[in-house]
């Protein structure tokens, strides 16, 4: 560890402004960045458990719990020659055992396609102990315009259900797996010609899955109850069935896209689609932002609907840019928003989450970009919008991580989100920087020079004695420096950190006193 060493000069620099809604606390990384996430999920004890494959050969699974610690990781291969494994999705049963759902498959060079021949399901107990490993052989036909796709979701009794569509069995498939790894239904239905699975979700005793279809502007839907009995299909209008939400009613949403919906020179449309609980069609709504709008996820959350896509903000647009939108369970449009945090960047969003105050984030890929001199330069941002579709909050946590793939909350309202790349997770405490009666005037801290060539300094304004703890980590987690205690006493203080050892790039550093907490980002040169 470096030591400290105590100065007169500073500046210091926030990698979230003082009326953020969250704060950075910690972020950890596989530490290989041939290892990539999928899914993420959050059990009842607030601990993280991330999904993600090793150069598509192998499944990996790490839990960490709400300090960051990692508890477990465990590996999980075809142990077949030539057979490679993936997971496609992760859930947590009541009692917090993993399930992890992939596919085995063989791979082509010549296509650089993956070729599944079989789903496996994979339960591990909260210990990351392996407790059994279920095999279901398919048959699926891959093309450019057909590709394999699954989800899963669990029921109150720890009953696995797993959604695809493939060739044989043929259609969309629902399957049951009970709580030991038996395998107990299969449901097929060919109504509508599925294709391309894109969605499940699980209410009660109803599961609805949504899937594509060679059929022009079909979006087939499939509603089941837990038994595996199919209740009833519908053929909502668009491209695909991009993702599907049940309420609390058993009415269930159908997010699609559909050209020229809203106009004739529209150009792509999102389009929102509502059945009652019988399957009956009660309304669709489209909706058009300027230019090209491209659906990509939704969920249903306390009498709101909150959606993402992408596409260019005008029609001759040359990047793309998110859009978020919010409507009422009316199809009524509240809000809408574009995010294009760099002129010359796709933005792109891959998942949205929601508050049941109306709030909503969401995290993909984009701008803005963090070097200057390459301004195309893609990396992962947070933005979290108010319940009127104001930005009121951007974090771009590590321009190494690769793409935001998830967010979800844990049980004290603080945030873990996933990036694409080196399985990496990251965590935000909740409410503004700075607690009154600790630090005073956080705005005025300073941190300078930054970018830092060999020494940094730390100033803080304080109205009473306190103690305060400083960790410098790297972008993989690592923590390089580490100083436990420091006090200050009330008014300016001074503290100079020591990087001459360091590599050049990104570091974090974490300053905490007391319950306040304040992460700063470091740039070494």
């Amino acid at each position: 560890m470096k030591k400290l060493i105590t100065r007169t000069i500073f500046i210091l620099f926030f990698a979230i402004n003082l009326h953020a809604q969250y704060t950075f606390d910690w972020m950890q990384g596989a530490g290989n960045y041939s290892k990539n996430s999928v899914m993420s999920t959050v059990d009842s004890e607030d601990n993280l458990i991330v999904t993600g494959y090793w150069q598509n050969f192998e499944t990996y699974t790490r839990k960490y719990d709400i300090s960051g610690s990692l508890l477990w990781e465990m590996a999980d291969a075809s142990g077949m020659s030539g057979l490679y494994e993936k997971p496609n999705w992760i859930n947590s049963d009541v009692n917090n055992n993993i399930l992890v759902v992939g596919n085995i498959y063989s791979y082509s060079s010549s296509t650089g396609w993956d070729y599944p021949n079989a789903i496996v399901a994979i339960k591990y107990s909260p210990s990351g102990t392996l407790l059994w490993k279920t095999v279901i052989p398919i048959s699926i036909t891959i093309t450019a315009l057909n590709r394999f796709n699954s989800r899963s979701v669990v029921d109150s009794s720890g009953n696995l259900y797993i959604g695809t569509a493939i060739n044989a069995p043929e259609g969309a498939v629902l399957y049951k797996i009970d709580p030991n790894g038996n395998l107990l239904s299969t449901t097929t239905s060919l109504e509508n010609l599925p294709r391309n699975f894109s969605s499940m979700r699980i209410k009660d005793d109803r599961i609805v899955m949504a899937t594509g279809s060679p059929t022009a502007n079909v979006a087939p839907v499939f509603v089941y109850d837990t038994s595996g009995a199919l209740l009833w299909t519908a053929a909502a209008e668009g491209f695909i069935a991009s993702d599907i939400d049940i309420d609390e009613n058993y009415n269930v949403y159908v997010l699609s896209s559909l050209e020229n919906a809203v106009s004739p020179s529209s150009g792509i449309d999102m389009r929102i689609t509502k059945y009652n609980s019988a399957g009956t069609f009660l309304w669709d709504h489209d909706y058009d932002f300027g230019g090209t709008e491209i659906s990509r996820k939704f969920v249903y959350l306390n009498n709101r609907i909150s959606a993402i896509g992408y596409g260019g903000s005008t029609p001759s647009s040359a990047y793309f840019d998110w859009k978020t939108l919010q409507t009422d369970t009316e199809g009524t449009l509240l809000w809408y928003a574009i995010y294009d945090g760099t002129t010359f960047n796709d933005e792109e969003p891959y998942h949205i989450l929601a508050k049941s105050t109306g709030e909503v984030i969401v995290t993909g890929k984009g701008g803005p970009s963090p070097d200057p001199n390459n301004p195309s330069f893609i990396q992962m941002p947070i933005v979290e919008y108010n319940n009127t579709g104001s930005q009121i909050w951007l974090d771009t946590p590590n321009k190494f991580g690769g793409w935001g793939l998830a967010s979800m909350f844990a049980s004290d309202a603080s945030l873990y989100a996933i990036s694409s790349s080196d399985m990496t997770v990251y965590h935000y405490n909740p409410g503004p920087l700075g607690v009154t009666g600790y630090i005073q005037n956080p705005a005025s801290i300073k941190v300078y020079p930054n970018p830092v060539v060999e020494f940094t300094t730390l100033e803080f304004d304080v109205n009473e004695s306190q103690i305060i703890q400083i960790t410098v980590f790297d972008v993989l987690g690592k923590k390089v420096i580490d100083i436990h205690t420091k006090e200050l006493q009330p008014g300016s203080s001074k503290i100079e950190l020591d990087l001459t050892e360091l590599n050049s790039g990104l570091y974090f550093c974490k300053i905490k006193s007391n319950e306040n907490l304040q992460t700063i980002k470091l740039i070494k040169n």
